[in-house]
């Protein structure tokens, strides 16, 4: 249909897949970069003709015009608007009180003589007419091969969210940028915990009516915030033509990954981190650091701060600076629900908080700037004399879903890995949405926890120090253990493995 063609787009099993540019398309793009450095800055060209000479398929037109929209830069070349209709309107006038009837193309004509201009300009500037020239106005430095790919890319996915409604998006770090952005262009976000990460679901007020321009713009702004987290699942409701599609992009997606830093919150937020570093240049300063569980919402605190080389010694600290009275009131009861006693908090005396409204939580006073110092005296009198001795736990065949492997083919990956493991060898734990896995180095899925041990591993995983093999059993498909589901392997290894915690982290169960 017209509108999957102007926007680039695959419509497969009700689904939408955007056509990213790729190696294919890198010969006419290579040919507007060489266009761009032929005709400098300044030149005045006609955007048609320079599409020609470019020469990119027919179906990459869209494509073609955003990036040529970045590299050229150009824009119309206007004739002073304000003082071309002035001229005419007295030119009008006194052609009026002549006899006869008024004769626009003279008028026309008149004005331009008196300006030094042609027609066509003088029907432009008085709102007629068509922009056929324009002037190239590139920027200084014209993007890589490379990164133009990734910006055109970017400007299709903005388009397709631009069109979508019902954003949800998960990501495992830098979660609080999103967050941020989606307020700032307000957007209705809603934050819950998944796996090891976290996941938005974003809405606007008018999304509840009707879609417009302006919160369709606002979806299109969290796609390059998003590009930044590591990791990343984005999944919409996307309209394309009349129907309504669902779309996904991930963090594999060939778009940029990098951005501008985000500036900080306050002068605030900059002035501790900087104080902080200088009082106590032996620390980590880690802003934005996971968000912590508060009830059935989340919470974002600001720093984390630990020790060099001791990151189980992790303390986080959250700024309560000046506020409304309602967030105030919403942000000291979230506070309460932490649970944690790992969490410094830091109070504007001017917000006129009393003892009875804080938090059972480690709290500080600060006047206008908080002191750094005091925040490194009172984590480094709670922290352990000494580095707290890593504790060991075994996972083996009672702990883990001894089926998992004997599901796979006979030539899934997970086979051949399984057969070359051998005692010592590294493995990662990780979570994943409700599942609990031990997974190779590269990130291939060996085995799982059962649901149970998954529910009580699923808070230690981020803690877990190291991860290796002590043996594997030999699982047989006549054995059992598959849950009911019919084995696709006649035998498998299932591997046994030693996790080593730190106490303290075994300590808080």
């Amino acid at each position: 249909m017209p509108c999957e063609r102007q926007l680039e787009v695959v419509v497969r099993g009700g689904r939408v897949w955007p056509r990213w540019i790729g190696p294919n398309d890198h010969d006419w793009l290579e040919a507007l970069l060489r266009e761009a450095h032929r005709l400098g800055r300044g030149s005045r060209v006609e955007p048609e003709e320079v599409l020609r000479r470019v020469g990119a398929p027919g179906d990459r037109r869209c494509s073609l015009r955003r990036a040529a929209r970045l590299v050229l830069g150009w824009r119309a070349e206007r004739p002073p608007t304000a003082r071309v209709r002035l001229v005419a309107a007295t030119a009008a006038q006194r052609a009026r009180d002549l006899p006869g009837l008024v004769d626009r193309d003279e008028v026309v004509a008149e004005v331009a003589r008196d300006l030094e201009l042609t027609a066509d300009e003088v029907e432009q500037a008085l709102g007629r007419g068509h922009d056929a020239t324009k002037v190239l106005r590139p920027p200084p430095v014209l993007p890589d091969l490379q990164s133009l790919v990734r910006s055109v890319n970017l400007g299709l996915a903005q388009e397709l969210l631009r069109r979508s409604s019902r954003v949800q998006i998960e990501v495992a770090e830098h979660t609080r940028a999103v967050v941020r952005q989606a307020h700032l262009r307000r957007l209705l976000c809603t934050v819950r915990p998944r796996g090891v990460g976290v996941c938005l679901e974003v809405s606007g007020a008018m999304a509840l009516f009707r879609h417009t321009r302006a919160y369709g713009g606002a979806l299109a702004s969290l796609v390059p915030v998003v590009c930044r987290c590591p990791r990343f699942h984005l999944r919409a409701a996307c309209r394309v033509g009349q129907r309504w599609l669902d779309l996904h992009l991930y963090h594999r997606a060939p778009l940029p990954r990098t951005g501008p830093t985000v500036p900080w919150d306050s002068q605030l937020e900059e002035a501790f981190a900087r104080e902080f570093a200088e009082v106590a240049p032996e620390w980590v300063v880690a802003r934005e650091p996971e968000p912590v569980a508060a009830g059935g919402a989340l919470v974002f605190p600001d720093f984390g701060l630990h020790p060099r080389g001791h990151p189980e010694r992790r303390w986080l600290v959250e700024l309560v600076g000046f506020w409304t009275p309602d967030y105030l009131r919403a942000k000291l009861d979230r506070l309460r629900e932490v649970g944690r006693d790992d969490l410094v908090v830091c109070v504007d005396r001017r917000l006129g908080c009393t003892a009875d409204d804080l938090p059972e939580l480690p709290v500080l006073w600060f006047d206008r700037r908080v002191d750094a110092r005091a925040v490194l005296e009172l984590v480094g009198s709670r922290l352990p004399r000494r580095p707290p001795e890593p504790v060991r736990r075994v996972l083996g065949r009672h702990q883990l879903q001894v089926g998992f492997a004997g599901l796979r083919a006979p030539d899934h990956p997970v086979h051949a890995f399984l057969d070359q493991v051998a005692p010592g060898d590294p493995l990662l734990l990780a979570g994943r949405d409700d599942r609990v896995l031990l997974t190779s180095p590269s990130g291939l899925a060996v085995a799982e926890l059962t649901s149970a041990e998954a529910e009580r591993w699923r808070p230690l995983v981020r803690y877990a120090r190291a991860v290796r093999v002590v043996g594997k059993r030999r699982a047989r498909a006549d054995g059992g253990g598959t849950g009911g589901a019919v084995a696709r392997c006649p035998s498998w290894w299932v591997p046994e493995v030693e996790v080593w915690l730190g106490t303290e982290v075994v300590g808080r169960g």
